[in-house]
């Protein structure tokens, strides 16, 4: 049954990107789209000062109260790449600034009433517009309460009884934590600061929000789903998460198959290769050795990282193993910016190691691909991973992941010890050891060509494209649209 579906981001590729969740903004209702079911599929996020007023169209605005006040939303659009139409929601004073969540490394002070009042305006768009979803998609705690508002809403607009909800927790660390003194700033019941709805340790979470009053849950593995039912990976929300168990569900991300493909991939110098045709592979590499200022061994196998350089992604013990990885035949390329601590460990090491290890401090979206398709060996030891793309990336390009057993790591890669199953090397211990460990298995298997090659084939050929992840959230949109179609008035109905 064709459905109507909402999806609320507060960033979405190509307009806007901090993170993975732009890339799931920007491919997943483009293959909800393609899936050929009729849905009427629309984005919604905010306009900032980086998206150009230009190149959007005018559509509508009208006023959204906050306290005693009131604000102007400015409703733009355009189109993503297919045609799905993406909607801006336009304010000079929230929205027109530098950055998306703050400036120079910090946050804005007044996020909690900026995407509180995105969060609102989201709703009074499907007010005013006429346009009723049955399904609202909102992700992570920038549009957390959404559903809040449909709810405290709908005894003004009963048509908003029948809107359903489905919230996606993209990383459950960032919480959108804020005074409760915005509730009133955002016009909504000061009853809401309780325990059992947007209380969370004395302050309001956004995040909450989403979680207690959605119609469903989901988060963007099957593996992180679990573990943030667990009081190690839980954030101080295992409880929330428990006790909605029923109504979680883990779907994993997937990739966008045209932009990641090594057959077409126009940033490596145009060499291109496929699964039966390997031979650019070595030539990328050669080239991608030059640039660094790295000798091109053959038997010598490349570990490529590209990553967000933080704790949490296992640059800790990244730092404790490269003295041992360095006394093995290998060579490190690192892409990346973050904390000061790693970014400086790793202009040591360049500096000490040109021939052997050297880094790109900064992003480049050129550099990731030829990472992606010169090396033979991608490093993720991530302490939790929700989901990860680049794992998923490397076995596309035939680039034999090394990855810790966790979250979307754990359900993307098969330990080759699995034999035909297996696409890379899975490791479990977070410590440096157990990396050293995992890397000295790919470099035996390394050192015999034909298996391999045979790894590398075995992962290309894996399926990551996203229409079999849309296909399980169109099941997740029918289960809540149904429930709401039946009667089911959700778990809250602050209005009745």
């Amino acid at each position: 049954m064709p459905l109507k579906i909402l999806y609320a981001a507060s960033e979405v590729a190509p307009f806007a990107k901090t993170g993975g969740l732009a890339d799931v903004g920007g491919a997943l209702p483009k293959a909800l789209d393609a899936l050929g079911r009729g849905h009427d599929v629309r984005v919604i996020m905010p306009r900032y000062r980086s998206i150009d007023p230009e190149r959007t169209d005018y559509l509508l605005d009208f006023p959204v109260p906050l306290g005693g006040d009131r604000e102007t939303a400015v409703l733009r659009w355009t189109s993503l790449p297919g045609g799905v139409p993406v909607l801006f929601v336009d304010n000079y004073r929230f929205f027109d600034r530098d950055g998306i969540y703050g400036a120079s490394g910090g946050s804005y002070a007044d996020n909690g009433l900026r995407f509180g009042f995105f969060s609102r305006a989201v709703v009074e768009y499907i007010r005013r517009s006429g346009w009723f979803p049955d399904v609202i998609h909102i992700n992570d705690w920038q549009s957390g309460l959404v559903p809040v508002f449909l709810r405290t809403l709908e005894y003004i607009e009963p048509k908003l009884a029948r809107v359903s909800t489905v919230a996606t927790i993209h990383n459950l660390a960032y919480q959108g934590v804020f005074d409760p003194a915005v509730l009133s700033h955002l016009s909504l019941p000061s009853g809401l600061f309780e325990s059992q709805f947007l209380e969370f340790y004395g302050a309001v979470s956004y995040l909450k929000a989403g979680l207690v009053f959605a119609d469903k849950l989901t988060t963007v593995s099957p593996q992180y789903a679990r573990e943030i039912q667990t009081e190690e990976y839980g954030c101080n929300m295992e409880g929330v998460l428990r006790e909605r168990a029923s109504d979680l569900v883990g779907i994993l991300n997937g990739i966008d198959t045209d932009v990641w493909n090594p057959a077409t991939d126009p940033h490596c110098w145009g060499i291109r290769y496929d699964e039966d045709h390997l031979r650019g592979k070595p030539e990328i590499k050669r080239r991608l050795l030059r640039d660094f200022g790295m000798p091109y061994r053959p038997e010598t196998p490349l570990i490529g990282v590209v990553s967000r350089l933080a704790g949490q992604k296992g640059l800790d013990i990244i730092e404790e193993a490269i003295p041992a990885l360095m006394s093995r035949n290998v060579q490190m390329i690192f892409l990346g910016t973050g904390e000061p601590r790693f970014e400086g460990m790793l202009r040591y090491w360049s500096s000490r190691l040109p021939g052997r290890l050297n880094s790109y401090i900064g992003f480049s979206e050129v550099v990731a691909h030829r990472i992606e398709a010169g090396a033979d060996m991608f490093l993720m030891p991530s302490y939790y991973e929700p989901c990860g793309l680049n794992q998923m990336i490397s076995l596309r390009y035939g680039t034999v992941p090394i990855v810790r057993k966790t979250g979307g790591l754990a359900d993307s890669v098969a330990d080759v010890s699995q034999g035909s199953r297996g696409t890379g090397f899975v490791f479990e211990h977070y410590d440096a050891n157990a990396i050293v460990w995992a890397v000295d298995r790919a470099l035996s298997l390394y050192a015999d060509p034909v298996r391999w090659t045979k790894l590398v084939v075995r992962g290309m050929k894996k399926d990551f494209s996203w229409r079999h992840s849309a296909e399980q959230y169109e099941d997740v949109y029918e289960w809540a649209a149904a429930e709401r179609a039946g009667g089911r008035r959700g778990r809250f109905s602050m209005g009745a």
